[in-house]
């Protein structure tokens, strides 16, 4: 597990994310990561929450291949490398950024507005980042 920053709003909260990766079993040349944000709060009632943002690790020697985002819950969203922007069940999520070395996808989602409480209404979701890698030639890391 690593220690990550997730932006949310405009200051950044140091948070545990869940990361992990692991060699592909078809291709000895990639490897594939996850990275799962903490459980986050959606807006009071019908409001919308911060956007988060989620940032892929580094792997050093290796270029970004493939991305998914899913924003898991009862609001849910997903995207990938051919739809960077995803309209989701009153969520929304977009991929911000991506270069060879890194990927960043921002989310915001509602509460539910049938909560009577003032308080109430506050979901709670979390958004999983998958990438894959594959190793660089050793011509290209010089």
């Amino acid at each position: 597990m690593r220690r990550s920053l997730l932006l949310v709003g405009l200051a950044l909260f140091p948070v545990t994310c869940w990361s992990q990766c692991s060699p592909s079993p078809h291709d000895a040349n990639i490897i594939e990561c996850e990275k799962w944000t903490p459980l986050v709060a959606s807006g009071n009632g019908a409001g919308w929450s911060p956007w988060y943002e989620v940032v892929s690790d580094p792997n050093p020697g290796y270029s970004l291949v493939t991305v998914t985002f899913q924003l898991e819950g009862d609001h849910p969203c997903k995207g990938s490398a051919s739809q960077v922007k995803g309209e989701g069940s009153w969520a929304a999520c977009e991929q911000v950024a991506r270069s060879d070395d890194s990927v960043k996808w921002r989310f915001k989602f509602q509460g539910k507005q049938e909560a009577l409480s003032p308080n109430s209404g506050v979901i709670k979701e979390k958004a999983l980042l998958r990438t894959s890698w594959k190793k660089k030639s050793p011509a290209a890391t010089q």
